[in-house]
């Protein structure tokens, strides 16, 4: 018999196996094989079907739930407490629907109109915040913001799980912030050129931080969004392993699989 011990309190773990061996022991099962794993992650990384027999499994995975409003505007939400990203005037992007968000928190990559509308967000009250946040000072522009200004990467780290909003980047990242920027779960980053780095410069940056999973932001599709972005496929003709999704919404654990995930937009 087969068994795997998930549990992050080795204590509890050693507990349950010493228990397990004094019932089983004088029985068929005395030498059954034990595999013990001290996070979701590492067990579901080699986990396959059939491979154990019983699985004891008690540990906390935080869960993510994203939800995409269209150009660079997200809600985060985790243990009740919503973060939103980049919410843009209403009417000022061709094509997307005015917003009706509510967060308990707002956050703003550069500050220009189809980022900067916190004013539209209805606060909610009374929920912890469970994020450790940090921000990145970049630019808008290769040219140091003498074009287009400033420019914030959000990272957003609760448990075991980090994502980063890239906002309007429109530069390279230097070795320091790549190095920072290496291992995140989760990685919103604008494909679209023009105003933040294009096609060919996002798929560079994925393949210099390389994250698990990735959702372009920032295009064009058909007459929707800013006429001088390319669309998404200019991006995702470059790159593999890309999904479409047929909502707008994305949950993210230790346990989802790399992918390049692309977002359907929902008007309200």
């Amino acid at each position: 018999m087969r068994l795997a011990f998930v549990d992050d309190d080795y204590g509890e773990i050693k507990k349950l196996t010493t228990m397990i061996d004094k019932e089983l022991q004088g029985t068929v099962y005395s030498s059954c094989t034990k595999q013990l794993f001290s996070t979701g992650e590492t067990f579901l990384s080699v986990w396959k079907p059939g491979m154990y027999d019983i699985v004891f499994l008690d540990i906390f995975m935080d869960q993510l739930t994203l939800r995409w409003y269209g150009h660079a505007c997200f809600t985060v939400t985790c243990r009740e407490f919503t973060v939103a990203f980049d919410p843009y005037e209403d009417n000022y992007v061709p094509g997307f629907a005015p917003l009706h968000l509510q967060a308990d928190l707002v956050l703003c990559s550069p500050q220009h109109n189809d980022h900067n509308a916190a004013g539209l967000v209805k606060p909610i009250t009374g929920h912890q915040n469970p994020f450790h946040i940090i921000e990145i000072p970049t630019f808008h522009d290769p040219e140091g913001g003498r074009l287009r200004g400033d420019n914030i990467i959000h990272v957003l780290e609760v448990g075991k799980l980090r994502i980063a909003h890239f906002g309007d980047i429109g530069c390279p990242l230097t070795p320091a912030q790549a190095a920072e920027l290496q291992g995140l779960d989760l990685a919103l980053i604008p494909v679209g050129g023009f105003y933040t780095i294009g096609p060919r410069e996002a798929k560079n940056l994925i393949e210099t931080i390389r994250p698990k999973v990735v959702v372009p932001m920032h295009y064009r599709m058909g007459k929707i969004g800013l006429p001088n972005v390319a669309q998404v496929d200019d991006f995702l003709s470059l790159v593999e392993d890309y999904v479409y999704y047929p909502t707008d919404t994305l949950t993210i654990n230790e346990g989802t699989k790399s992918q390049i995930a692309v977002l359907s937009y929902k008007s309200e």
